[in-house]
């Protein structure tokens, strides 16, 4: 756990001072909950979790760079044929996925989808993209003019040169896909260079589509 608005008059065996937030504490056990006063969650990967003795903000730092590992579990097939309808790639209550679509009347229904051929998803999304420093990017990401290729929140950012993912409000950089083990790695953009945010979010990740792979841990911040 880190912990920050903590009191100052007590003693941290790890701790560190932000402008805005006033002292960080971090600690694997409850020791110092009841002495500050908020916390928030991050991810990291699980080799970070060390003895107690090594904790400390300079480790901590060096791995949120480093991004944590999620799992990719979208089935890209149904997706790619709801997007060519002009729907948008959803889940039902049994987790199937469906197709968003409008009626006539104006109502919007979850349509489930069938399965294209082959040679229908080869010809319309087989060439792979750039953007950033990340090359052979597929589905589920996409970037304008590709929008059929790819999931509706999956849309990247490459005006910056890093393929940015926007993840409920927060921007996420991708360090590195391997679409053969169906794994991403992500940092979050603002921890690569300041642990002193203004204003701490959590940020749940979409579990149906990226839960938390095996060599990542959350931490408490």
């Amino acid at each position: 756990n880190v912990l920050y608005h903590c009191d100052p008059k007590h003693s941290y065996r790890s701790s560190n001072t932000c402008p805005d937030l006033g002292i960080f504490s971090m600690s694997q056990t409850l020791d110092y909950q009841n002495s500050c006063q908020d916390s928030f969650t991050i991810n990291v990967p699980a080799s970070f979790v060390p003895e107690e003795q090594e904790l400390s903000f300079t480790h901590l730092e060096s791995a949120l760079r480093k991004g944590f590992e999620v799992r990719l579990v979208i089935d890209e097939i149904p997706c790619q044929e709801c997007s060519s309808y002009r729907g948008i790639c959803g889940f039902n209550g049994t987790t199937q996925v469906c197709c968003n679509v409008t009626s006539p009347s104006g109502e919007v229904s979850c349509v489930p989808q069938h399965q294209p051929t082959v040679d229908e998803l080869h010809r319309r999304c087989s060439k792979p993209f750039s953007c950033g420093d990340q090359e052979d990017l597929y589905y589920p990401f996409w970037i304008p003019g590709r929008e059929v290729c790819g999931h509706p929140d999956f849309k990247l950012d490459c005006s910056e040169g890093y393929a940015q993912l926007n993840i409920a409000s927060v921007t996420f950089i991708i360090l590195h896909m391997n679409y053969k083990h169906r794994i991403i790695r992500l940092a979050r953009l603002d921890y690569i260079s300041d642990l002193c945010p203004l204003k701490p979010v959590n940020v749940p990740l979409i579990e149906s589509v990226l839960p938390i792979a095996v060599d990542t841990e959350l931490l408490t911040l």
